[in-house]
């Protein structure tokens, strides 16, 4: 062994299970070259007389057999000696001493040198790969029970440095009904999934005798027929999504885009067709025309008459007869159809589109924030809270800002009226977004009071305003006409009990007060009368219960106080759609809208006084108001919610949301006028009925003569040289 000392280094490990690979590998029949560097080493390796026997009957594995004379009860013996005597060899590549029973080249000395191998090197070794066993229970291991199975796979392994397994590789079991190599054993005694999955694929005792050099490198693990290892086969699902990806853009490329001129070209060569057809037909019934006058009455005038028809589409001066009235319609229909040309040509109309693109992109919401703010929002009082009230105003005007997105009532006409605010990432109006969480709010309806009866004592007698605000800005000191907001007297906020994480999960749905302040004007006696110039139109034709507040000697505040209906939540919004380049709407029919509990729900709705008075004062709701008081008061609700939510979520969410978005592409779109469309079509209809008609009714005329009766053919040669003389008179005067 003083070869393989020198050669691979007793100091090197690597290099020391490179050669025990090479131990337990070599088969004197088969071409060294394959697995060994040189002549050498295979020498090294025979003077351990290692005997391998390749039998193709039967499970293909490398099998050391021990000397004939070997009998069960002496391995064992040999085995039992190799664990208790020599736990830890010094020299690797020495063989263990004869005198300790272990004969040179015997499995229990090949067992002893890998174990004290591994014994020695194995403290590097990934332990999340050494719980794998390999039962190797089939008829033909049973039947070979004086072999040392050594299985193909670990000189493999150890080689590649992919999987250093440290594998303990036991003796022949003593029973004969159970023959199994415990193999990369972890303290729970189970196996490991990742190395399951790295072997599953392995056939254990499945190498050939014949090694074919082109199939795979030296040293690696096999695989089964046909599958790829785990590495090829993500690269190939990734290369095929990237073909499918190339391939949808391709189709997407492929797809044809008409440009105005496209149009109007088209639109030119359907015309000139159809004109020449119409001018074929036309021909066709006024020749027909003509042949059946001149046969009928064979003179001059008829010549003239038949001339001024084929020349100019129109016969002038005819007797009121039956045939005469029907070849003027036939030639008036003609006529006009001649002219129906810019009927078609103007039914078209363009206006500005867009159309989505089928590659998604990345759309993002604002944030993250922190939970921080939220321990500042609740342990400063009101000092840290308006910040985040002023910017929640800011992100409803925002939202709320494009009027031409609302109806007369202040209704959205983009969407059901859930609308987010989203980060600016370059999408044009018309993108769509899909499955983003956006707040929503459906308002089911307001019912005023008609009387003081109504009321409960703690809706206004036992209110403080004070208590409603999270700013200590009381909603009732404010005199602007129109200030409208939601509370709830018995459901005051107070700090939370933890704030170091967020509040429960929230929703909404069902009655809550709200006020309106009409005016403030002079007092009157009983109170708040002649309301008729307000922002809302006559207040005083209502019969709606008027209280009013912050009286004095010479003026009075005049409310409007009843109770709303409204749902309130989150929602995944299966597809919303950009109003403008940070603005989105749900397009799910607020009907179907599906209402989940979020966090910050409930901190909106308490913040819903504060945000409401705010919104009103600043106009930014752009809301209107004359004879519109319950739309006011729901879109004020609305975007107040809205924002009150899209500030919290944004502030204090300590994740940032990204979603799907497809992008919407610049179009104009061809609007057509079916009127306009319809009306050429008639003309054209009408003159080819007509014609059908008239042809086929003076076709059956029996009278009709041919054209090679003498009369009618000097008529029309006749009626030929005078319209040639009429085109050219220089023919006349030669």
């Amino acid at each position: 062994m003083d070869k393989a000392s020198e050669r691979f280094g007793s100091d090197s490990a690597t290099r020391k299970e490179m050669y025990v690979c090479c131990l337990l590998r070599y088969r004197p029949g088969r071409q060294t070259s394959q697995r060994m560097p040189d002549k050498e080493t295979a020498m090294v390796c025979k003077q351990w007389r290692m005997e391998v026997k390749s039998n193709h009957d039967r499970p293909k594995v490398l099998s050391v057999t021990s000397p004939a004379a070997m009998h069960n009860q002496r391995r064992v013996r040999m085995d039992r000696r190799v664990k208790k005597e020599h736990p830890s060899a010094r020299n690797l590549f020495n063989p263990v001493p004869m005198d300790a029973g272990l004969p040179e080249g015997s499995p229990a000395t090949a067992y002893a040198i890998h174990t004290q191998l591994i014994g020695r090197n194995g403290a590097g070794v990934d332990q999340t790969l050494l719980n794998t066993q390999w039962q190797l229970q089939s008829a033909e291991v049973r039947q070979h029970r004086d072999h040392w199975l050594i299985p193909n796979v670990v000189c493999s392994l150890l080689l590649e440095q992919k999987l250093r397994l440290q594998l303990n590789f036991l003796a022949p079991a003593v029973n004969s009904r159970t023959h199994h190599i415990d193999a990369a054993r972890d303290k729970t005694g189970g196996p490991s999934e990742k190395a399951k999955g790295e072997l599953k694929n392995i056939r254990i005792g499945a190498e050939t005798t014949n090694y074919d050099k082109s199939e795979r490198p030296m040293m690696q693990p096999r695989t089964q027929e046909g599958q790829k290892p785990h590495g090829d086969s993500v690269r190939s699902r990734q290369q095929s999504e990237k073909q499918q990806q190339e391939v949808t853009a391709l189709i997407a490329a492929l797809q044809l885009l008409f440009k105005v001129s496209d149009i109007t070209t088209l639109v030119s060569v359907a015309l000139v067709v159809i004109k020449t057809v119409a001018g074929t037909w036309s021909a066709t019934v006024l020749w027909g025309c003509a042949r059946y006058m001149l046969s009928k009455e064979p003179t001059s005038l008829t010549l003239e008459r038949v001339s001024s028809m084929l020349r100019w589409k129109l016969l002038l001066g005819v007797e009121i007869r039956r045939d005469s009235l029907m070849i003027s319609l036939l030639t008036i229909v003609i006529f006009i159809q001649a002219f129906t040309g810019p009927l078609l040509t103007g039914s078209v109309n363009w206006t500005s589109g867009s159309r989505l693109s089928v590659n998604a992109v990345s759309a993002t919401t604002p944030g993250p924030g922190s939970l921080g703010a939220w321990y500042w929002y609740n342990a400063q009082g009101s000092f840290d809270k308006r910040p985040h009230l002023r910017t929640g105003v800011g992100l409803a005007g925002l939202a709320w800002a494009d009027p031409s997105t609302m109806d007369a009532h202040g209704r959205s006409v983009t969407g059901n009226g859930c609308r987010h605010i989203m980060n600016d990432d370059g999408l044009l109006p018309d993108s769509v977004v899909v499955n983003v969480l956006m707040p929503c709010i459906d308002i089911h309806g307001i019912h005023w009071y008609r009387s003081a009866d109504e009321m409960g004592a703690e809706e206004w007698d036992e209110l403080n305003g004070g208590d409603l605000s999270l700013v200590n800005d009381d909603p009732f000191f404010y005199y602007t006409s129109g200030v409208s907001f939601v509370y709830n007297g018995s459901d005051i906020r107070s700090a939370p009990s933890n704030w170091e994480q967020p509040p429960p999960p929230y929703r909404f749905s069902g009655n809550k007060t709200v006020v309106v302040l009409l005016d403030r004007h002079e007092a009157t006696d009983p109170p708040c009368r002649e309301l008729t110039n307000t922002i809302f139109g006559d207040m005083d034709a209502l019969p709606y219960y008027k209280p009013r507040a912050r009286a004095t000697g010479s003026s009075e505040n005049c409310f409007l106080i009843g109770r709303v209906s409204f749902t309130a939540g989150v929602t995944t919004s299966r597809r919303a759609r950009y109003i403008n380049g940070r603005v989105i709407e749900d397009q799910t029919p607020i009907e179907e809208v599906e209402f989940a509990p979020d966090p910050w729900v409930r901190e909106a709705i308490w913040l819903l006084p504060d945000m409401m008075t705010m919104i009103a004062i600043t106009n930014a709701s752009q809301l209107p108001s004359h004879d519109n008081i319950d739309y006011h008061t729901h879109g004020l609700l609305r975007q107040s919610y809205l924002g009150a939510w899209s500030v919290l979520s944004r502030n204090f969410n300590e994740t940032q949301g990204e979603f799907r978005a497809f992008p919407a592409g610049p179009r104009l779109v061809a609007v057509v006028s079916f009127a306009r469309v319809f009306s050429w079509l008639a003309l054209c209809l009408l003159m080819t009925v007509s014609g059908a008609l008239v042809l086929g009714f003076f076709l059956r005329e029996k009278h009709l003569a041919r054209l090679e009766d003498s009369e009618l053919s000097n008529m029309v040669a006749q009626l030929l040289r005078s319209a040639d003389v009429e085109e050219y008179p220089d023919k006349r005067a030669a």
